[in-house]
């Protein structure tokens, strides 16, 4: 056997043992974090409202943010635009996904079922956050008005480089 067919036969291995283990440390994170809404409620409605604004559901921060990169994108070629599309409804399923896992299944491992909610002081603060993630999707020209003068800067010095390129 030569050594070109050695070494491949032993990356060919580690490979294949690197997949393995990243397979069952997938699935000893996931038996360790599954835990039930019922053990943190308020840690749950926190998590629930974040992932609402990470898969862009309309009224939230990431919807204003998503409907611009498409509308923008849809302007230069339909088919980056689709991309995107698609990227951003697989993205928003698997937030659903990580939530239904993590606060909607059994608890998975005693050392989850002894964790702690959020204290009310915690809830105040990420209530803020969460209250702003529904203003700024609500109300978005809060944030566009600040950036707006960054972006119309930033278009003129792009366009201006690609002018002198041609």
């Amino acid at each position: 056997m030569t050594d070109a067919n050695m070494l491949s036969e032993n990356l060919c291995r580690e490979s294949e043992a690197r997949k393995a283990a990243e397979k069952r440390l997938e699935e000893v994170a996931a038996e360790l974090y599954q835990t039930s809404a019922a053990l943190q409620y308020r840690t749950q409605i926190v998590a629930e409202k974040s992932a609402m604004a990470n898969a862009g559901l309309p009224g939230t921060s990431g919807f204003v943010g998503e409907f611009m990169v498409i509308l923008g994108s849809m302007k230069e070629n339909f088919w980056i635009a689709f991309i995107a599309a698609t990227t951003l409804i697989l993205g928003a399923s698997y937030s659903l996904w990580l939530i239904k896992r993590v606060f909607y299944g059994d608890v998975g491992n005693a050392a989850v079922a002894k964790l702690s909610d959020i204290n009310s002081r915690e809830f105040m603060i990420l209530g803020v956050l969460a209250s702003l993630i529904i203003l700024v999707g609500v109300y978005p020209k809060i944030i566009s008005d600040i950036t707006n003068s960054s972006v119309l800067q930033f278009i003129e010095l792009v366009s201006f480089s690609k002018a002198g390129l041609l």
